[in-house]
């Protein structure tokens, strides 16, 4: 359901990226946000990907059904509290910084 897809939504970064999930028109949807560019600091990022849109499998994981995130596995392990810590899209892990309305808190 949205209200199950919903408590995915928020920002999960990486030190050259970020992945922004978000609710839209019913559905889970991602989108890649480049901080900085590869190998240095000094290459500019590269253009983002189009967005991926995801749908609850099983309890704790996504399934990608469209765009480059299509066909793959996203698990989430949580935060004792019960909130999403990060993602595992092997081999990449992605840390949960938060919600706008949790103040993007860790």
């Amino acid at each position: 359901t949205e209200e199950e897809l919903s408590q995915y939504a928020g920002v999960y970064t990486r030190p050259f990226a970020d992945v922004e999930l978000g609710m839209l028109n019913g559905q889970l949807v991602g989108q890649v946000v480049f901080k900085r560019g590869f190998p240095s600091r000094d290459v500019p990022p590269p253009p983002p990907p189009a967005p991926s849109s995801f749908v609850l499998c099983e309890k704790d994981r996504l399934l990608g059904t469209a765009g480059p995130g299509k066909g793959g596995p996203v698990d989430v392990i949580r935060k004792k509290d019960g909130r999403p810590w990060m993602t595992c899209r092997h081999p990449r892990l992605w840390y949960h910084r938060g919600t706008p309305s949790d103040g993007g808190s860790r």
